[in-house]
């Protein structure tokens, strides 16, 4: 009898083995899996322009990213005359992972002239970002940042802003927007994005001259991924497995019956 019994467990302990080596791998897959960010499509640019007269000169420079991989370029164009000069700088940061999205960029624009008879110098830049994304499962997200936009006095123009949009519905789920001598502490966004496609548009645009403006974004945002399925599993599984290994001893209680609780709301009652 004691070998029986013996041989039953020694077979349910061989099973939840196998459950635990096999099972619990599989569904952490399967969990891993459906919560991720699915690039579609990307832009990624920056740019700078300048401009100085006389005589009349330009410089230009941008660059664009070739694929989804990190893209962390500077544009900068530069004129230098004996009466006026120009300078602009455009930088970008941006990363975009299975489960979150990085970017940070900014614009620099200065020019100057000495006043003379047909003196001109005016500088531009742009940094910009937009990214198309699917998500094969509801998400929990978040999206955080800040924006900047400045310049000294009224005449140049400096705006920065975040927009996350649903494709499908062209329908705008969070924006912030900044502009002259505006900043913004990015108003956080959280809840859970429905399957779907989605874009993320952020930019930075500086256009002066004479004087010096400047603009700048920074967010993150990042899909939270919910207590694994397969972890929850796996614990279950190692609980039972501990259980199993222990040993079943036969008590005197065990001929008259067994005396036990059961928990019913926040009571416990003992059967009679």
């Amino acid at each position: 009898m004691r070998h029986a019994t013996s041989l039953r467990h020694g077979r349910t302990l061989s099973t939840l083995v196998v459950l635990a080596l096999f099972g619990v791998p599989i569904a952490l897959g399967r969990s891993a899996t459906a919560l991720s960010i699915v690039p579609v499509a990307q832009v990624r640019t920056v740019s700078a322009d300048a401009q100085a007269a006389p005589p009349s000169t330009m410089d230009s420079d941008s660059r664009s990213a070739p694929d989804f991989g990190p893209f962390d370029e500077t544009a900068s164009a530069n004129v230098v005359l004996s009466d006026a000069s120009a300078n602009g700088t455009a930088s970008q940061h941006s990363e975009i992972g299975a489960l979150s999205v990085t970017a940070s960029g900014g614009v620099d624009a200065t020019s100057s002239s000495t006043g003379c008879t047909g003196c001109f110098s005016a500088s531009s830049g742009g940094s910009n970002f937009s990214f198309t994304f699917d998500l094969p499962e509801p998400s929990p997200y978040t999206l955080s940042g800040f924006l900047q936009a400045y310049v000294p006095s009224a005449g140049p123009s400096a705006s920065s802003q975040v927009v996350l949009t649903d494709v499908a519905t062209n329908q705008t789920i969070a924006s912030a927007f900044a502009d002259e001598n505006t900043p913004l502490g990015f108003p956080d966004s959280s809840g859970v994005l429905p399957a779907g496609r989605y874009r993320l548009d952020a930019n930075s645009v500086v256009s002066q001259y004479g004087l010096y403006a400047s603009a700048s974004f920074n967010f993150t945002f990042t899909l939270i991924p919910e207590p694994s399925t397969g972890v929850l599993l796996g614990g279950g599984l190692a609980l039972l497995i501990a259980s199993a290994r222990m040993p079943h001893r036969r008590t005197r209680g065990s001929r008259r019956g067994r005396r036990g609780y059961a928990a019913i709301g926040s009571s416990t009652v003992a059967p009679r």
